[in-house]
C-alpha cells in the first residue's frame, strides 16, 4: 500500500513538473514571439522613417533647386539681356530724328521694363535684402496698383532671424494664393496677417470670393505647390472654402528652418 502511494505520488510529481516545463516553454516562446514582433514593427517604423526623410530630402531638393534656377534666370535676365537691350537702345537714340528708331527705342523700353518685372518676379530683391514682410509690402501695392483687387495686411514691424530659404516659400505660398484669387475666385479683398507666437510662425490669407465646394472641386497643381512648400518647411497648409464664404489658407512653420540658405544640400 506505501508502495502504491509512493507511486502515486512519485506520479503527481512527474505530472506537476511536466506542467511546469509546458508553462516556462510557452512563456518563453510567447515572450520570443513578442520580441520578434516588436522588432518588425520597429524595422517598419525605421523603414517608414527613412522613406519620410528621403522624401523630405528629395523635396526640398527640387524646392531649391527651382529657386537657384529661378535666380540664375533672373541674374541673367537682369545683368545680360536688359543690358544688350540697353546697349541697342543706346545706338538707336543717335538717331533721334528717325521715326523708325523712335517707335523702336519706345517698343524696347516696354520689353526692358517687362524683363525687370519678369526678374523681380523670379527672384524679389527685396526679399533678399530685406525679409519677407518688406518683400510682401512690396508685391501688395503691385497687386493693388494693377487694378481690381485691394489688399489688407497685418503683420509685426520685423522680427528675428530673417531666413531666405523660409521667407521665401513662404512669399511663393502667398503669390500662388493670389494668383488663383484673381484666376478664379473673383474676390476684391484679400486680408494677409502674419504674426509669430513662440517659435511658430502663423500666417493666414483670405479672399471674399466666390468659393467653392472642396468636395467637389479637385486639388490643383497651385494648392499642390502651397502644401509641398509647407512641407518643406516642415509646417502645415491648411486650405478652408465653402460656396459664398471666399477661400482661406492657414499657414504654420517653424520661426527655425534646418535647410541651408544657399539651397545646398
Amino acid at each position: 500500500m506505501l508502495a502504491r502511494g509512493a507511486e502515486i505520488l512519485e506520479l503527481l510529481y512527474m505530472l506537476i513538473g511536466g506542467l511546469v516545463v509546458l508553462l516556462v516553454s510557452v512563456f518563453a516562446a510567447f515572450y520570443a514571439l513578442n520580441v520578434s514582433r516588436r522588432r518588425i514593427i520597429a524595422t517598419e517604423r525605421e523603414k517608414a522613417q527613412f522613406a519620410l526623410d528621403e522624401q523630405k530630402k528629395l523635396l526640398a531638393a527640387s524646392i531649391q533647386g527651382g529657386e537657384r534656377e529661378r535666380k540664375k534666370i533672373a541674374e541673367e535676365l537682369h545683368d545680360h539681356i536688359n543690358a544688350q537691350l540697353t546697349v541697342v537702345r543706346m545706338s538707336l537714340s543717335r538717331d533721334k530724328e528717325n521715326e523708325i528708331a523712335a517707335e523702336a527705342i519706345q517698343s524696347l523700353d516696354g520689353t526692358i521694363q517687362e524683363l525687370r518685372g519678369i526678374s523681380r518676379e523670379l527672384m524679389p530683391p527685396v526679399l533678399e535684402r530685406f525679409g519677407l514682410l518688406d518683400a510682401l509690402d512690396d508685391l501688395f501695392d503691385k497687386v493693388e496698383r494693377s487694378g481690381g483687387l485691394r489688399i489688407e495686411f497685418d503683420a509685426p514691424e520685423s522680427w528675428e532671424p530673417n531666413n531666405t530659404a523660409r521667407d521665401l516659400a513662404l512669399y511663393r505660398m502667398v503669390q500662388e494664393f493670389i494668383q488663383n484669387s484673381i484666376k478664379y475666385a473673383e474676390a476684391s479683398v484679400i486680408s494677409v496677417s502674419v504674426k509669430v507666437e513662440g517659435d511658430q510662425l502663423f500666417m493666414e490669407l483670405k479672399d471674399d470670393g466666390k468659393g467653392f465646394n472642396m468636395s467637389e472641386v479637385q486639388i490643383g497643381l497651385g494648392t499642390k505647390n502651397i502644401e509641398s512648400r509647407a512641407d518643406f518647411l516642415n509646417g502645415t497648409a491648411e486650405l478652408w472654402s465653402e460656396p459664398g464664404q471666399g477661400v482661406s489658407l492657414k499657414v504654420t512653420v517653424p520661426m527655425n528652418l534646418n535647410h541651408d540658405e544657399s539651397g545646398e544640400d
